[in-house]
C-alpha cells in the first residue's frame, strides 16, 4: 500500500528518534551502573596513570572490564528485544485478516503469561536456572562487600527488563513464523506468488529471532563472566569463565535447536505447496523449469540453497564461544 500521500514534508525527521533514543538509552544505563562505585574506578586509573598503583587497584579495574562488557551485552539485548518486538507485531499484524486477530492475540497472551508465571515459579523456588545465571553472580556480588546496594538494585532492576523482555520475544516470534503458514488476509487461495512473499516473511522472522537470541546468549555469558574478574586466583578465573562458557553454550544449543523447529517445517511446508502448484502449472505448460522456479523465488529447500538459513539458525550456539574469544579472559 502506498503511503507516501499521507507524509508530510517533515516526517523525514523521524528517522532520527531510533538513534536518539539509543544513544540516550546507553547514557542512562552508563550512569546507574558507574555511580556510587565510579569513584573507585577513577582513583585506580589516576594511581595507573602516575605508575603509583595499589594491589587492589588491579582488582577494581577487572572488575570494571567485567562490568562494562555486560554493560554493552545489555544494551544490545534491550535494542535487539525491542527491535524483535516491533518487527514480529509488524509480520503478525500484516499477516492475518482483521477478524483473525483476537485468537492470534490470545494465544500470544498465553504464551506470555505462561512464560512470565514460569519466571516467578524459578525465582520463587530458586530453580536450577535461576541459581545457575541469575543467582551465580548477583550473590557473589552481594558477599563481595565491594557493591553499594543502590547499584545492586539498579543491577536488579535492568535484569528485570531483560528477563521479562526474554519471555516475550520469543512468544511473538513463534507466532510470526506460524502466520507464514496462515491464509493470506484477502482470503485468496494459495499462488505461487503468495507462497513465496510468504517464504519472505518466514525468512525475515528466522532472521529477527535469531538477532534476538543471539543478543540473548552474548548478554547471558557476559553476566555469568562478570564474577570471574573478582578472583585474583587465575585458576579460579579460569574456573568460573569456563563453567560460564559451557552454560551460554547450553542455552545456545536449545536456541539453536528452536530456530530450527521453528523455521525448518513451515519452510518445508511452503516449499511443498510451491511444488504441488508447480507440477499442475508444469503439465499445463505455463512453467518450464519447475526446480528454476524454486530456486529463483526462494523455494527451493535443498541444502546448497539453505546454507545462509543454518548459518543463521547455527548463531545463538555459536555467540558463547565466539563472545568468549571476542571479550577475551578477566
Amino acid at each position: 500500500m502506498n503511503t507516501s500521500s499521507k507524509l508530510t514534508p517533515h516526517s523525514y525527521l523521524l528517522a532520527l528518534i531510533p538513534p536518539l533514543l539509543i544513544l540516550g538509552l546507553a547514557q542512562l544505563l552508563f550512569e546507574i551502573t558507574s555511580a556510587p562505585s565510579m569513584t573507585g574506578v577513577t582513583t585506580a586509573l589516576e594511581r595507573l596513570a602516575h605508575q603509583n598503583p595499589e594491589s587492589l587497584d588491579i582488582r577494581v579495574l577487572q572488575e570494571g572490564r567485567g562490568r562494562y562488557a555486560w554493560l554493552a551485552m545489555a544494551l544490545l539485548s534491550l535494542v535487539a528485544f525491542v527491535y524483535g518486538t516491533v518487527a514480529g507485531c509488524q509480520i503478525i499484524w500484516h499477516s492475518h485478516f482483521r477478524s483473525r486477530l483476537p485468537l492470534i492475540l490470545s494465544i500470544g497472551t498465553v504464551l506470555m503469561g505462561i512464560g512470565i508465571l514460569g519466571l516467578i515459579y524459578q525465582v520463587q523456588s530458586e530453580a536450577a536456572m535461576y541459581r545457575l545465571i541469575f543467582g551465580f553472580t548477583f550473590t557473589t556480588f552481594s558477599h563481595s562487600g565491594l557493591f553499594h546496594p543502590q547499584f545492586l538494585s539498579n543491577v536488579k532492576f535492568i535484569l528485570l527488563i531483560l528477563n521479562t523482555f526474554a519471555v516475550i520475544v520469543p512468544a511473538i516470534i513463534i507466532l510470526a513464523a506460524s502466520s507464514a503458514l496462515a491464509t493470506p488476509p484477502d482470503k485468496s487461495p494459495s499462488t505461487l506468488d503468495t507462497l513465496s512473499t510468504q517464504m519472505h516473511q518466514l525468512r525475515n522472522t528466522l532472521n529477527i529471532g535469531s538477532i534476538a537470541l543471539v543478543a540473548g546468549i552474548l548478554h547471558m555469558h557476559a553476566w555469568l563472566q562478570w564474577p570471574a574478574s573478582l578472583f585474583q586466583d587465575a585458576s579460579f578465573q579460569s574456573a568460573a569463565s569456563n563453567t560460564a562458557l559451557a552454560i551460554t553454550v547450553f542455552w545456545g544449543t536449545s536456541f539453536t535447536l528452536m530456530l530450527m523447529a521453528t523455521y525448518g517445517p513451515a519452510a518445508t511446508t511452503l516449499s511443498a505447496q510451491a511444488r504441488h502448484i508447480l507440477q499442475r502449472d508444469h503439465h499445463e505448460g505455463r512453467i518450464h523449469d519447475p526446480q528454476a522456479w524454486l530456486k529463483d523465488h526462494d523455494l527451493s529447500i535443498t541444502l546448497g540453497e539453505q546454507l545462509p538459513q543454518i548459518g543463521i539458525m547455527l548463531a545463538p550456539v555459536l555467540a558463547g564461544p565466539l563472545g568468549s574469544l571476542v571479550m577475551g579472559s578477566n
